[in-house]
């Protein structure tokens, strides 16, 4: 494959490799745990985050309240049917901050926090079972940024088809470069 120069790609190849290489280094951070499958929330999301197309909020849709990504994007998907994604995004002028946002089936961005400010988002979309089951257990919202309060089973055991949804574009090393 060939490489890309990504001072001639896109903006959102340019938004992607920024936010793919800033994800990278903080898995890089952290020290290994040999009986877990990912020792970070971050290399979890390398080997099963997924990229999601930036899109604006449609006019006819609520903003939620800055600040509370992890409740907006939860509350956005269950009363628009849409797919529950935590992860990473690259906002304007920033390094990638974790977020929480919704998605369609065919991974474009709802966003009810941020509108437009999103320029790139990796992230773990959520199946509706396992959302209800974390609800049951009393874990709803961070997912992913507060394992503890649910055992670390995510970076224990690794992610599966009944986690994860089949929404957005799978991250591969040859997806980015």
């Amino acid at each position: 494959m060939a490489s890309v120069n990504i001072s001639e790609a896109s903006p959102l190849l340019q938004a992607q490799a920024r936010l793919a290489t800033h994800v990278t280094e903080a898995a890089g951070i952290h020290p290994p745990r040999p009986e877990w499958r990912h020792n970070s929330v971050e290399a979890l999301l390398l080997s099963h985050g997924r990229w999601f197309r930036p899109a604006p909020m449609p006019s006819d849709r609520p903003l939620g309240v800055e600040g509370l990504c992890f409740a907006n994007a939860a509350q956005h998907a269950a009363r628009f049917g849409l797919a529950y994604v935590e992860g990473y995004a690259l906002a304007s002028g920033v390094v990638g901050l974790p977020h929480a946002w919704c998605a369609h089936p065919d991974g474009t961005v709802e966003d009810p926090t941020w509108n437009t400010d999103g320029h790139a988002y990796l992230g773990i979309p959520f199946t509706e079972l396992y959302l209800r089951e974390q609800e049951q257990r009393g874990n709803i919202n961070q997912l992913l940024f507060e394992q503890h309060l649910n055992g670390w089973d995510l970076l224990r055991d690794g992610v599966d088809g009944a986690i994860a949804a089949n929404v957005g574009r799978p991250y591969t090393t040859a997806s980015n470069g």
